[in-house]
């Protein structure tokens, strides 16, 4: 599945075939639920089926708070599927001066028991 950004909304490529987990960009439009209703609803569809490992990749630039417990639905679900036995991993972008976004990676790798990589965008 592929959504295409736009200013407010982010970028959203995943697939199972491909192995590719990636949403990126600003995410504060008032239309996200459907955004992420989708992403979760594929999560629930198709990620069980998934035979590969998966680099799950989140570079958010600005994000609001639909985004926010969008994002930990998405990572609890991640989780539950890593007890299912698949290898899922969770790369988390940030700015250098961005120490909210960091400290939602942090966040994130506290509450879940995923493995979270933090990598300072360049």
């Amino acid at each position: 599945m592929i959504i295409k950004e736009t200013s407010n909304s982010p970028f959203v490529n995943i697939s199972v075939d491909d192995c590719i987990f990636e949403i990126k960009g600003n995410s504060y439009s008032d239309s996200l639920g459907e955004i992420y209703n989708k992403i979760i609803k594929w999560i629930d569809e198709e990620m069980p089926e998934i035979n590969c490992p998966i680099d799950c990749k989140f570079k958010f630039y600005v994000y609001n708070s639909i985004t926010y417990k969008s994002i930990l639905l998405i990572i609890n679900k991640f989780h539950e599927l890593k007890e299912k036995g698949k290898q899922i991993n969770v790369i988390w972008y940030y700015d250098k001066e961005d120490e909210d976004n960091l400290a939602t990676g942090k966040d994130i790798s506290e509450l879940f028991d995923i493995p979270v990589q933090l990598i300072e965008n360049k």
